[in-house]
């Protein structure tokens, strides 16, 4: 039985490549996008060797017109079920002082430009089929804001609008659109950017008081693109371990000191 197929754009590794991971397991045939080829073909190799899954590689920067080219071209051969948008574009960690005029501009289109080109090749068959799911992957920045984070809010915030409006406009073909917001996640990524002692603060900051894991981001956007779950769209689903809830009064009763270098956007090394 031939597998259904998924495209992941930002699979090549974190939260993204955890995602693959999860579909393989639900079945679905992987068209995986991301701009460094050995990372994405060591996920499609992963895949197919321990879940005997199926998987293509797409290597394009979201960024630009030929990254988007490639994606459309991608959407275009597989015509997609479930489509999951991991990436985001390389946004500067700069206070809002610091910005340049347009600079949250060009985000926002790198970020949606390729979204907007891949719902026009893929839509038309998901609504003949009256079926299709779409998973965007924002922050839990986006709903609380974060010191230098000035573009990267802006352009998860636009891409949330872009799923609504998408769970308004396509509902009753069968096609839900909804928003998974990570909290603070252990990955190579994270753990590479925050100096320890932030990094286990930032970690420890929620009700649960820990980091959560890219496989349980994973689980969530699984189940919001399972078929039987077509009656949940439209909606920002926080996987965040309750930092909502805490945010940022507890890293500041944690450590006042570390709260002020946060503040001050010293987050990274």
């Amino acid at each position: 039985m031939s597998r259904r197929p998924a495209l992941v754009i930002g699979a090549s590794r974190g939260i993204g490549a955890a995602i693959a991971d999860r579909l393989a397991d639900d079945g679905f045939h992987l068209i995986l996008v991301g701009r460094t080829e050995s990372d994405l073909v060591s996920v499609a190799e992963r895949n197919v060797a321990k879940r005997s899954a199926s998987a293509e590689v797409v290597v394009a920067d979201i960024g630009t017109a030929e990254g988007t080219k490639a994606v459309v071209a991608a959407a275009v051969r597989s015509q997609p079920e479930v489509i999951v948008a991991v990436a985001r574009t390389r946004a500067p960690w700069k206070r809002v002082s610091k910005l340049d005029p347009g600079e949250v501009g060009r985000s926002v289109d790198h970020h949606l430009d390729h979204l907007i080109a891949v719902a026009k090749t893929v839509l038309p068959a998901q609504r003949a089929a009256g079926y299709g799911r779409w998973v965007f992957v924002s922050s839990t920045v986006a709903l609380m804001g974060g010191p230098g984070q000035a573009v990267y809010t802006a352009h998860k915030l636009a891409m949330e609008g872009f799923s609504r409006t998408l769970a308004l406009e396509e509902g009753r073909n069968g096609i839900t659109a909804n928003v998974v917001a990570p909290g603070f996640i252990d990955t190579e990524a994270t753990r590479t950017n925050y100096p320890d002692d932030m990094f286990a603060a930032l970690s420890a900051m929620n009700t649960v008081g820990r980091a959560g894991t890219a496989e349980e981001v994973a689980h969530m956007v699984s189940a919001l693109a399972d078929r039987r779950a077509g009656f949940v769209t439209g909606s920002t689903v926080v996987v965040g371990g309750g930092v909502e809830l805490a945010w940022p009064a507890t890293l500041a009763v944690q450590s006042p000191a570390l709260a002020a270098q946060f503040a001050a956007g010293a987050g990274t090394r």
